[in-house]
C-alpha cells in the first residue's frame, strides 16, 4: 500500500503463526503474557497483506509455504531476465 508503482518481484513465504511466535519468544527471551491478541493481529496483518498484494498489478508474486519454496529454491535460482512468469509451477 506504501509502496510506490513500480516493477516488484516479491517472494512471501507464508509461515505457520505458531513458529513465528515461538520465534519471537525466543529472542525475547520472555513469555507473551498476550499471545492470543498478538497471534490475532499476526493473523489480520497476514491476511491484509495477501489481499493487499492481489490487486497490485505492478507485482509479480510468489506466494507459498516455507518449505515449498526452500525446496524448490534451486530452480528459483536458476530463473534469468527477471522472467518469473513460471513461479506458480513451482509451487507444489
Amino acid at each position: 500500500q506504501s509502496l510506490p508503482p513500480g516493477n516488484y518481484k516479491l517472494i512471501y513465504v507464508d509461515r505457520n503463526i505458531e513458529e513465528i511466535l515461538d520465534s519471537m519468544e525466543e529472542m525475547m527471551r520472555a513469555k507473551d503474557e498476550e499471545r492470543d491478541d498478538t497471534k490475532k493481529a499476526f493473523i489480520k496483518l497476514n491476511n491484509k497483506t495477501k489481499a493487499d498484494i492481489k490487486v497490485r498489478e505492478d507485482m509479480q508474486v510468489l506466494l507459498g509455504g516455507r518449505g515449498g519454496i526452500f525446496f524448490h529454491l534451486r530452480k528459483l535460482l536458476t530463473l534469468k531476465g527477471g522472467n518469473l512468469s513460471s513461479w506458480s509451477s513451482l509451487i507444489p
